[in-house]
């Protein structure tokens, strides 16, 4: 059986994207991404951190700014935290 990893989300950006480098100097770069889901009870706001590399990654930091409106597809990866105590 095959899997099917892919992501597409439209939304608003909460910061300027940031362009880094990874050790072996490839560029990438990192930005929040606000998306709004709408209830009778009120609005809630999910946050999405996404990480963009190679070419893309620079000219997303070269056009991009804080308040666009984007659209980004992709694939997911998910991680947990730890606290210092050792809690997830």
């Amino acid at each position: 059986m095959s899997t099917f990893n892919r992501i597409t989300i439209l939304g608003t950006l909460g910061n300027d994207p940031i362009l880094q480098s990874t050790r072996n100097g490839k560029p990438y770069c990192r930005m929040s991404l606000a998306t709004d889901s709408w209830k009778k009870e009120g609005g809630e706001t999910t946050w999405h951190f996404v990480h963009v590399f190679g070419k893309q990654a620079e000219s997303a930091s070269q056009y991009l700014k804080k308040g666009r409106q984007v659209f980004i597809e992709g694939r997911v990866e998910s991680s947990r935290y730890k606290n210092p105590e050792g809690i997830e």
